[in-house]
């Protein structure tokens, strides 16, 4: 039998169910926001399946937070090299590290250095269920479970149904070609006014590639992280994957970076118009005499053309 979880695993583990249910204070959480939050521990599939089938006997489809629990402190052991199917006893359990969660793991910090407890009763319940996550039964059968500023609250990376539809709904109102555009952001916040700074923040974390648009999936996500920031939160460095996956906006915010190789007609075709406006002043200005002159604006124009194929295809590739 391993060692009873302790007080602090427990809020650490809390805080990260909470981010995942939105703090909607849900017993259970679909298959694949849990799968999707595992593979945030960059631990590799074999390990991530047997973490699975050791906290999830039945395989089921629903996880429990005492599921949830166990699987995230043996992704903590695994982290930390060991075998999740054969666990020394009265060992000290690390605090389990997930990518682009890292704010959670600061808020706990954060509450933990200002003393803010549980309950005692919320406290027993909970120790006494998640204890149960970690017995063996008289038949040595495999465990079964029956089961941002300075704020210290948890934010909410899931967006609920009813919040989507509203803010699809204001989406619908400044859309234009099925995208909102970034001039359009002072008109959304005219009745309320909101820093300019903390506006170009969360925008930026939505239009990595400074387009000047984004799409319904990503303004609602905007909208999301723009209401917490209203209501005290800090704007996130980076979005969790959770936030993104409950919109479906997996492919809005996909990376596209444009190649390296590429980016070199994008510095050409800069340099090219500026050569092209300089001629065309000339000629305007009867400046040119030579007939050749004439040749060297056609080559100009060609590479300009040239240039302007490779900028559209860069261009289809983030859109």
């Amino acid at each position: 039998m391993q060692a009873p979880p302790s007080q602090d695993e427990m809020d650490l583990y809390n805080e990260y169910w909470n981010t995942l249910s939105g703090n909607s204070n849900t017993q259970v959480l679909p298959e694949n926001i849990i799968v999707n939050f595992y593979k945030a521990s960059n631990l590799n599939n074999q390990c991530l399946e047997e973490i699975w089938r050791l906290s999830n006997p039945n395989n089921v489809k629903s996880i429990s937070k005492a599921e949830f629990f166990l699987g995230v402190r043996l992704i903590a052991l695994a982290q930390k090299g060991y075998n999740v199917s054969n666990i020394p006893m009265n060992i000290t359990i690390p605090q389990p590290r997930f990518m682009g969660y890292e704010n959670v793991l600061m808020q706990f910090q954060n509450k933990k250095m200002l003393k803010q407890q549980p309950t005692f009763n919320n406290v027993n319940t909970q120790q006494n269920l998640l204890q149960s996550s970690f017995m063996v039964n008289n038949n040595n059968n495999r465990n079964k479970i029956y089961s941002f500023s300075n704020n210290t609250s948890p934010v909410e990376w899931f967006i609920r149904q009813a919040k989507r539809i509203e803010y699809t709904n204001i989406f619908e109102k400044f859309q234009k070609n099925n995208v909102f555009h970034h001039k359009s952001l002072q008109e959304l916040v005219k009745d309320e006014p909101v820093n300019e700074n903390d506006l170009d923040k969360i925008w930026a974390l939505l239009d990595k590639y400074n387009i000047k648009v984004i799409r319904k999936a990503q303004f609602i996500i905007f909208m999301h992280i723009l209401e917490s920031c209203k209501s005290g939160d800090a704007i996130p460095m980076n979005l969790p994957y959770s936030i993104i996956q409950s919109v479906g906006a997996e492919k809005e915010m996909e990376d596209r970076t444009v190649p390296d190789y590429k980016k070199k007609y994008l510095e050409n075709l800069k340099s090219d118009i500026s050569k092209l406006q300089v001629s065309i002043d000339n000629l305007n200005n009867n400046k040119y005499s030579n007939p050749s002159i004439y040749t060297k604006l056609e080559d100009l124009i060609q590479n300009l053309n040239n240039e302007t194929s490779e900028i559209n295809k860069c261009k289809q590739n983030i859109q």
